[in-house]
């Protein structure tokens, strides 16, 4: 039965940054006059210090930060409402797991959002082989295994009503556990497609004498102090990137530009970069007007393939050191049918040759990972309002998977 959406709940469990909020576009289902509230839970999942943006409320968004599980499962109750919808941000495991049982327990409608799929980040073969890593060192470890081992049902656990899905490798990540047959399945694209669908048509394509370096913030990433391991050498990361940028410009004749990670803090044309330009905010842009791409494993690659811009994938010894940036990098390269360049061992490319586009690879990639070729053409929040007004279809999951 077709039900209006009124108020929507996302559930993140670590701190967000303003990029997070841009790409999840939480805007646009202001503008559709829905009610919309963020709960962070990171505190109480993970103990996180780490203080979540206090804009939010400017922008017409509720924040609400969830310091105990305890006021999790409240809040759930006293949120459960027939026209709301609870988006799940939040990935199914041991210490997230009373959260879950509360969803069910107080008959909360909620969706699960696996919008993001890439090919190594957050597939189920990788979270299979980081589980049994952990089960063999930690008690922690081996809790989360069990809790991944057991069917949700058993541990109190109900699907949710509804997977909200961009390509067809949505479906391989690690949170599609707690789905069952009866789920429904609501194809719509991945975070970065709305970017790209607000672009102006005649601005794609319009190939610029420039080339865009996807900068990952590689010494300074959060996520690597958490992982234990540096993403990567500065002494000499920053020298191979100047080389291959010198390369690239005399070859081709174009000026690299560096589009800056959003969490970087950068001074105007850094001397890391040898004082090229460095520009925030308008990546899609960038990357949509320039004839190539360059990148280690960066999610706006859909940017290039969308279109249709050549990457050439590179890496180091120093990234190399980290497993995760290894093998995203070359998982990326590998579904697009690049060659990943180890700057380290390998020659520079022949950049004429960078210059080709294998068009079955990256229409491959667009449906693995981005958005499908029979999903509406419309931002992901008015899919998903669309189809809860009974006017867009989803499919089973059950039939989905058959």
């Amino acid at each position: 039965m077709a039900r209006a959406l009124a108020r929507v709940v996302v559930l993140v469990e670590s701190p967000w940054t303003a990029r997070d909020y841009a790409r999840l576009e939480l805007a646009s289902l202001v503008a559709l006059h829905v009610a919309v509230e963020v709960w962070d839970c990171s505190r109480a999942i993970h103990q996180a210090t780490q203080r979540v943006p206090q804009w939010l409320p400017e922008m017409g968004i509720l924040l609400r930060e969830i310091d105990r599980l305890d006021d999790a499962v409240r809040a759930v109750e006293q949120g459960a409402r027939d026209d709301s919808l609870f988006v799940c941000l939040v990935e199914y495991r041991r210490r997230s797991l009373t959260l879950f049982r509360a969803l069910g327990r107080f008959g909360a409608r909620y969706a699960i959002l696996l919008a993001d799929a890439q090919p190594y980040g957050n597939t189920a073969i990788r979270s299979a082989l980081l589980e049994r890593r952990l089960a063999t060192g930690t008690r922690h470890g081996v809790r989360d295994w069990l809790v991944g081992a057991v069917s949700p049902r058993w541990l109190g656990v109900r699907p949710p009503e509804l997977v909200i899905a961009g390509g067809e490798r949505s479906l391989t990540a690690r949170e599609i556990r707690v789905v069952r047959g009866e789920t429904c399945v609501l194809w719509a694209h991945a975070l970065d497609y709305d970017r790209f669908l607000a672009m102006p048509p005649a601005t794609v394509g319009q190939r610029q004498r420039r080339a865009v370096f996807l900068d990952q913030f590689l010494e300074d990433h959060p996520d690597q102090h958490r992982a234990g391991v540096p993403f990567c050498d500065p002494r000499t990361y920053y020298s191979n990137l100047q080389r291959v940028f010198e390369s690239l410009e005399s070859s081709l004749g174009v000026e690299v530009v560096i589009a800056a990670h959003p969490a970087s803090d950068y001074a105007p044309r850094d001397a890391r970069f040898g004082g090229r330009e460095i520009v925030r905010d308008r990546t899609v842009a960038l990357v949509a007007g320039s004839r190539l791409v360059l990148a280690h494993d960066s999610t706006a690659v859909a940017y290039a393939v969308l279109a249709e811009v050549p990457v050439t994938f590179i890496t180091d010894e120093g990234i190399g050191r980290s497993e995760v940036r290894r093998l995203a990098a070359q998982a990326m390269a590998a579904q697009l049918g690049r060659r990943l360049y180890n700057l380290d061992r390998d020659p520079l490319p022949d950049w004429d040759r960078e210059l080709e586009v294998d068009a079955r690879r990256y229409t491959a990639y667009r449906n693995a990972y981005i958005k499908r070729d029979d999903t509406p053409n419309l931002p992901l929040w008015h899919i998903v309002a669309g189809h809860l007004r009974g006017e867009i279809p989803a499919a089973r999951f059950g039939d989905v998977k058959g």
